[in-house]
């Protein structure tokens, strides 16, 4: 290096010192080598060390500006979904903020909407050692299988319990039985506490547990209640059938036994609060399932239309949808929020050939992940499927007889939707038929397309929606 390109000294760091203007090459020469205005030289190294981190700051503050707008942007959205997630279980269930306050509601028995027609005979003694309770409480009543609606109602937010749904009945018989067990600590507990049978009109049989829950004096009023609801069990060619069975428990933890193949419902509602709801095996045409900062869980099997509904709670059950491809459409609704929705679904075509079948899948939540999976599925069905939640992962898997049009979507620049797709899967006709699967959109955070086998002489197709923010998003096909 000659005299006139002498080294920069050097900073610890690497970085180097800016010169004065007296310590530059004579001549006008700068220290790059070539001519520069005399004078200028320490204003131009100072700038050239300045200027990046000038640079540097405006783009902080630049990028800063825009996470933060964007993370503003994707709290609006989320408080709207859940605005209307909420309305949306309103409308379609009757539940809202309030519902706490409905379902637990102070109404005296023998008004109109509850009419006793006969009180609890008790039979009373001590509690077992290892129950919390000193006093304990039993008596039964019995329901007719051929009524309209079978039903159980309590109020009393102290009063706790749980309720056990099973086949264990007389085999033959022609009533339900509900056997009650009340634990208590003192006598005016049993003295103000209400079990009754209901008959409000002709065809609907009830049960009622009612107290006041504070007494005037100021004695509170706390119980634990164990019913068994124990239905004769039938066949598999001839399953006992139940009408309409409907519970508004608060406060109730709600089982339902392993009754697949002897129990069938007609219509079935288990309602209540703060409690899970387990189904081990239910089997019904039309079903509901709620409750709120609880989790719903099991296996169940539908003819007609599923709604699964908690909130702050996780949703995992095995759902079995069957349908005879007559027109009607079997639905699957599953609603919660800050909470993961895990479900196993199969499919099932009950008509003669076993083919075709309408399915609807609907399934929301918020800030948890979501994972929906189809088992089986007949040949020639149609499936329309909704799967949305924010800020966590979605995954949806679709049997390969699936047909129709998808379409992902994520935030843009966190993340692409990713569909797995295979397209040497075999016919599952046995037609010899090609998979097609083809994009036809990519591209911020949103992909689109449809799969199908080629070469078929009749279209009918599905829809498929799935989106999230900013996490992963995946289709299996």
């Amino acid at each position: 290096m000659s005299e006139k390109h002498q080294a920069l000294p050097l900073l610890e760091d690497g970085r180097s010192l800016p010169l004065r203007s007296d310590s530059l090459p004579q001549g006008g020469d700068s220290i790059y080598g070539a001519s520069a205005p005399q004078g200028y030289g320490s204003i131009e190294l100072a700038a050239s060390l300045a200027a990046p981190q000038r640079r540097q700051s405006s783009m902080s503050r630049f990028i800063r500006l825009i996470l933060s707008f964007s993370v503003t942007l994707l709290l609006v959205h989320c408080n709207i979904v859940v605005i209307k997630h909420l309305l949306r279980l309103r409308r379609q269930y009757g539940a809202s903020p309030d519902y706490e306050a409905q379902i637990s509601s102070n109404t005296e028995p023998g008004t109109p909407a509850h009419r006793c027609v006969e009180f609890a005979n008790w039979t009373t003694g001590d509690g077992d050692d290892s129950d919390d309770f000193s006093r304990v409480a039993l008596t039964s009543f019995e329901l007719p299988l051929s009524s309209d609606l079978l039903y159980l109602i309590s109020n009393g937010t102290l009063s706790l319990g749980t309720l056990r749904i099973s086949d264990r009945g007389s085999v033959g018989s022609d009533s339900a039985l509900v056997d009650i067990s009340m634990t208590y600590h003192f006598d005016y507990e049993l003295e103000h506490t209400t079990v009754c049978l209901l008959n409000p009109e002709q065809g609907q049989y009830g049960v009622g547990f009612f107290n006041p829950g504070k007494l005037p004096d100021k004695r509170r009023i706390r119980t634990f209640f164990d019913v068994r609801v124990e239905l004769p069990p039938g066949s598999r060619a001839a399953p006992t059938f139940v009408q309409r069975f409907e519970t508004k428990m608060p406060q109730f933890v709600h089982e339902v036994a392993h009754s697949q193949d002897s129990v069938l419902f007609g219509n079935i509602s288990l309602i209540t609060l703060n409690m899970p709801i387990i189904a081990q095996s239910l089997v019904a045409r039309h079903a509901t399932l709620q409750t709120l900062n609880a989790r719903i869980e099991g296996s169940i099997t539908t003819f007609s239309r599923l709604n699964l509904l908690t909130l702050n709670a996780p949703i995992h059950v095995d759902v079995k949808m069957l349908n005879a491809d007559d027109g009607d459409t079997t639905e699957l609704q599953m609603l919660t929020a800050n909470a993961a929705i895990d479900s196993t679904v199969e499919l099932i075509s009950t008509s003669a050939d076993g083919t075709g079948g309408a399915f609807m899948i609907h399934a929301v939540t918020i800030n948890q992940p979501l994972s929906i999976s189809t088992r089986s599925a007949p040949v020639d069905h149609v499936l329309n499927l909704t799967a949305q939640t924010n800020f966590a992962k979605a995954s949806v898997v679709l049997h390969p007889t699936w047909e129709g049009a998808f379409h992902l979507e994520t935030t843009p620049l966190f993340n692409t939707p990713t569909v797995e797709a295979r397209a040497d899967v075999p016919d599952p006709a046995g037609r010899g038929r090609m998979r097609s699967v083809e994009f036809e959109d990519v591209g911020g955070g949103v992909v689109g397309g449809r799969v199908e086998w080629v070469s078929r002489e009749e279209s009918r197709r599905g829809l498929v929606n799935v989106s999230t923010t900013i996490m992963p998003l995946t289709l299996h096909l």
